[in-house]
């Protein structure tokens, strides 16, 4: 390493070994340098996933899901097929949960269709497995719940603990798509709902798992007249922020779903979306955090939504469905980060083993893709070209700021300007480890990214 002058002006009247001592001293300063920037250079991006075919999640409708242990469990619609991981990415059927229609639902709904949309709850080391059962198109329905002393079962059956009729006048609601939870008090409550009358909440008594009192309870969300269904309601606590968190899903199921969020203090609301709206008045509320896309090199997919959460840890992960070029509906997961504000953002990508870390902002120039989730058009958004300059210039116009230790602002105009998280990921559509980001506009539209080259 050569002298500069300051260090031969500092050196100068030293005797030998105070030299010596000075040299080796910036030495090894620079060698810690040259380490740190090596270090700072160094992503852990995740491996190659297998190929889609063996990841087991083909045909799958509205997932939930349960962390025990080491592994993972989800359940969907259709006699409840139970699915086991230790990773989050492959999966291996263990059974059904719920292969045959309970007698007392049969009995509600003669002529329902298979067991939809359940949801597990952990009770100490009991498995409450909450499901509904409908005749399609009515308010023909019910909720009942299983039991097990294991998440891969066998579950008893526990009887009834909702119904409908077209014929009622005292509901407005419909008995699907039951979510249960425990809330920071212990009591035990139950969101449900779908399309007529919106979503609901009520308690539940936490030995018999049943309503404490009679009625639908109390409304949790709506939408705007004729503006489409409003179904999926699930409900998480975050210790963090101190807040509850209402996911539920807008549109159609195949083509127009999408997932939207809601915040309260309160388990049974009121929920208020990003702009402080009431997800409980008859608005189009929520903050839309999912939606169907397209990426470049892949047809994209569609009608994402129904989804539950799965917490490990300080880790939360999104389950839904998804319906590929062919209709075919895929489990997807999706890890969540969160806003510094608060709120949930989900990874752009399916989830391949990434981990959040630093990202050294060498990487950040290049090609992106980007795709805005706009909130009034549920229709597929496919990504964009975007292109950050070095120095921090966007082509076309703009600017991008990169901040430690792993976000970036990027600003059009004061009117278009978004704060995004950035994440090592797999990219599903060309196969490769690639950056991804993901975060909100200030006018509260998810924003998504993904570095696709260097030029």
């Amino acid at each position: 390493m050569a002298m500069s002058p300051h260090y031969t002006k500092i050196a100068a009247g030293r005797n030998v070994w105070q030299v010596v001592a000075l040299r080796t001293a910036i030495t090894i300063t620079g060698l810690f340098l040259v380490a740190q920037t090596l270090v700072e250079g160094a992503v852990e991006y995740p491996s190659r996933p297998p190929s889609p075919g063996k990841l087991g999640t083909m045909h799958y409708h509205d997932p939930t899901g349960i962390k025990v242990g080491s592994d993972y469990y989800v359940y969907g619609t259709h006699g409840a097929p139970t699915h086991k991981s230790s990773d989050l990415i492959t999966w291996r059927l263990t059974g059904f949960a719920i292969p045959n229609v309970p007698p007392a639902a049969k009995l509600h709904v003669p002529k329902g269709h298979k067991v939809w949309a359940p949801d597990i709850l952990r009770i100490g080391r009991t498995y409450r497995l909450y499901y509904c059962y409908s005749q399609f198109g009515t308010r023909n329905s019910c909720i009942g719940f299983v039991e097990s002393a294991s998440p891969a079962g066998p579950f008893r059956e526990r009887g009834l603990v909702f119904k409908t009729l077209n014929t009622d006048r005292d509901t407005s609601t419909n008995a699907l798509d039951p979510n249960v939870f425990i809330d920071t008090r212990g009591k035990h409550w139950m969101a449900y709902g779908s399309y007529f009358g919106g979503l609901c909440i009520m308690e539940l008594n936490p030995r018999t798992g049943k309503p404490l009192k009679a009625g639908q309870g109390k409304t949790l969300a709506l939408r705007a007249p004729r503006s489409g269904g409003i179904e999926a309601p699930h409900i998480i606590y975050h210790p963090g922020f101190r807040r509850y968190y209402l996911f539920v899903s807008y549109g159609q199921l195949a083509t127009t779903y999408n997932v939207r969020v809601g915040r309260s203090t309160k388990p049974d609301g009121p929920y208020l979306d990003h702009r402080g709206k009431k997800m409980a008045d008859r608005n189009d509320d929520g903050l839309k955090i999912l939606n169907s896309y397209a990426f470049s090199g892949s047809p994209g997919w569609m009608g994402p939504g129904h989804n539950g959460i799965i917490r490990d840890g300080r880790d939360y992960y999104m389950v839904h469905h998804a319906r590929d070029a062919k209709k075919v509906p895929w489990l997807h997961v999706r890890k969540i980060l969160w806003t510094n504000a608060g709120w949930p953002i989900v990874s752009p990508q399916r989830y391949a083993g990434e981990k959040l870390q630093p990202v050294p902002p060498s990487l950040i120039p290049g090609r992106w893709e980007q795709i805005v989730l706009e909130p009034k058009d549920n229709r597929k958004q496919v990504a964009k070209p975007l292109k950050l300059l070095p120095g921090g210039d966007i082509a076309g116009g703009g600017r991008w700021r990169f901040t430690r230790p792993a976000a970036l602002r990027l600003a059009w105009s004061k009117t278009r300007l978004c704060i995004v998280k950035l994440l090592p990921a797999w990219d599903w559509e060309n196969d490769r480890a690639t950056l991804v980001y993901t975060g909100l506009s200030l006018s509260g539209k998810a924003v998504w990214g993904k570095r696709i080259g260097e030029k």
